[in-house]
C-alpha cells in the first residue's frame, strides 16, 4: 500500500516557500493570471473536462453522532466500512475536524484501519479546505481587505468570516478587490519607467519602498492569487498543484495571526497521503481528488460539496416539525429529486452562457477601489515605488501599527533548532504515520 523510498527530512523541507515547486508555482501563477486578466478570462473555469462520473448512493443518517468525539468518528468510520465488507480500500472524506480525528485513529490503530479490509484512505474535503485557505489569508490581510470594504461602504464583509460566509467573501476577494488591484497594476505599468508585470520578483523588491504599494502587491501575490489558484485547481482536478498549495499554506497558517492550528497538521497529512502511496494507488488517489459536479468544463468540486448541498436542501425543505423520520424519508427520496432537478436544469440552461455570479455588476466598485489605490499608492509607476512610510491602504486602530503579513511569515519560517519548520513538520508527520516505512 505504501512506498518505501520516501525521506522524512526531504518531505519536511518541501514546505518552505523557496522549495523549487512552491517557488515556481508562486511565480508562474502571477504571470499566468495577469495574462488571463488582459484577455478577460481571469475568472473563467479551467478548460478541463471531467474524466469520470460519480455515482451517489445516499445512506441513512447516523443520528446523535458528530465529529467532536473520537468515539463518534470511530463509529462513523466503522459503519461505512461495514457497508462495503468486500472492498479492499475505502476513501472516506470529511471536513477539518472529522479528518483530523480520522488521521489520529489511523495512527493509533493501523492494525485496524490499514491492515484489515477495507483499508481507510482519508480524503480532505476541498470545499472546507478552500475556505480555510482563504480564511487564513483573510486573517493575515484583514487590514487591507477591511479597508477596501470600508472604502466601498460594504458592511457585509466581516472581520472574521465563518464557513457560511464563504461565497460572499470569496466574491468580494476575487471578483472585486483582485480585478481592481490588477487593473491598477496594468494602468501604472503603462507609465514611464515601469517594470514588466510578468516577473513578480523585481516588482516586489521595488514595492518595498512604499508601504501602501507593498501591501497591494503582496495581497495579489500571497493572498488573492493563492485563493484563485486553489479554486481553479479544485475545479480542474489539478491534484498535484493542490498539494503544492497545501505546502505553501503551511507558512501562512503557522503564524499567530492566522492561527490555523488544526489545519497546519491537516495540511501536512494531506500532502503525506498525496505522496506516500504505491504508484497505482497514488494514480487513483489523484485522479479522484475532486468530484465532477456535472459534465461542463472545470466542474470539479470538493468531496464535501455534495453533502453540503444535501444539508442545504434538507434545511430548505424541512422547516417545521423537524424529526428524524422526516429527515430520513427526505434523504431516501432525494436521489430521485436530485436527478430530476439536475436534468431539468441542464435542459433549461443548455443554450445559456455561464452568467456572472448572481448577475451583479461590480464595475462601479472596481473603479472606486482603483481610485483609492491611485490616491494611496500613486498614480504612476514612479510614484508607486517612491519611498512612503504612511500606511493609508490598510485599516488601523488609533495608535497601533499593523504588522505586515509577509514579515510574519518570514519570522515563522526563519525559526531554528527544534522550532524550525522542517523539524516541526518531520516530528508531526512521523508521529502521525508510525505505519509508514520512512527513510532518513
Amino acid at each position: 500500500m505504501f512506498r518505501k523510498d520516501r525521506s522524512a527530512s526531504y518531505f519536511a523541507r518541501q514546505f518552505y516557500l523557496d522549495s523549487p515547486e512552491v517557488a515556481t508555482n508562486r511565480s508562474s501563477r502571477w504571470q499566468k493570471f495577469f495574462v488571463a486578466h488582459r484577455s478577460g478570462r481571469l475568472l473563467e473555469r479551467p478548460r478541463v473536462a471531467p474524466t469520470w462520473v460519480p455515482h451517489k448512493e445516499y445512506m441513512p443518517p447516523m443520528y446523535d453522532r458528530l465529529q467532536s468525539k473520537y468515539e463518534d468518528v470511530r463509529h462513523e468510520m466503522n459503519t461505512m466500512r461495514a457497508k462495503y465488507p468486500k472492498s479492499r480500500l475505502i476513501f472516506i472524506a470529511g471536513d477539518g475536524l472529522s479528518l483530523m480525528r480520522m488521521n489520529h485513529l489511523i495512527a493509533n490503530q493501523p492494525d485496524v484501519y490499514l491492515d484489515q479490509s477495507p483499508a481507510v484512505i482519508p480524503i480532505q474535503g476541498e470545499l472546507h479546505g478552500l475556505f480555510h485557505g482563504m480564511h487564513c489569508q483573510h486573517r493575515l490581510y484583514r487590514p487591507f481587505i477591511m479597508k477596501c470594504a470600508e472604502v466601498l461602504n460594504n458592511p457585509q464583509i466581516k472581520e472574521d468570516p465563518g464557513v457560511s460566509d464563504y461565497n460572499l467573501h470569496r466574491f468580494f476577494l476575487l471578483n472585486i478587490i483582485t480585478p481592481a488591484a490588477m487593473e491598477y497594476m496594468v494602468e501604472i505599468s503603462a507609465t514611464p519607467g515601469a517594470d514588466d508585470l510578468d516577473d513578480p520578483g523585481p516588482i516586489m523588491a521595488k514595492a518595498a519602498a512604499n508601504v501602501n504599494f507593498d501591501w497591494l502587491v503582496h495581497f495579489l501575490h500571497d493572498c488573492s492569487f493563492f485563493t484563485l489558484d486553489f479554486l481553479q485547481s479544485v475545479r480542474g482536478n489539478d491534484s498535484a498543484n493542490i498539494d503544492i498549495l497545501w505546502r505553501e499554506f503551511f507558512s501562512s497558517a503557522h503564524t499567530d495571526t492566522a492561527n490555523k492550528t488544526q489545519y497546519v497538521g491537516m495540511a501536512i497529512m494531506r500532502v503525506f497521503w498525496g505522496m506516500g502511496l504505491v504508484p497505482d494507488l497514488d494514480a487513483l488517489y489523484h485522479a479522484i481528488r475532486t468530484i465532477p459536479s456535472g459534465t461542463h468544463l472545470g466542474c470539479g468540486v470538493g468531496w464535501d460539496w455534495s453533502i453540503e448541498m444535501l444539508n442545504g436542501v434538507i434545511k430548505a425543505h424541512i422547516g417545521a416539525h423537524v424529526s428524524e423520520m422526516q429527515i430520513s424519508n427526505f434523504i431516501a427520496n432525494w436521489a430521485c429529486m436530485e436527478a430530476v432537478q439536475k436534468n431539468m436544469k441542464e435542459l433549461l440552461e443548455q443554450n445559456k452562457a455561464e452568467q456572472h455570479w448572481r448577475g451583479r455588476n461590480v464595475r462601479a466598485d472596481i473603479d472606486l477601489l482603483k481610485k483609492f489605490f491611485r490616491d494611496s499608492c500613486g498614480a504612476t509607476w514612479a510614484e508607486a515605488i517612491s519611498r512612503n512610510v504612511n500606511p493609508r491602504i490598510v485599516k488601523t486602530a488609533a495608535g497601533h501599527s499593523v504588522k505586515k503579513p509577509w514579515k510574519q511569515v518570514e519570522e515563522v519560517m526563519a525559526r531554528r533548532g527544534v522550532n524550525a519548520p522542517h523539524a516541526y513538520i518531520e516530528r508531526y508527520v512521523r508521529g502521525m504515520s508510525p505505519f509508514f516505512p520512512w527513510q532518513p
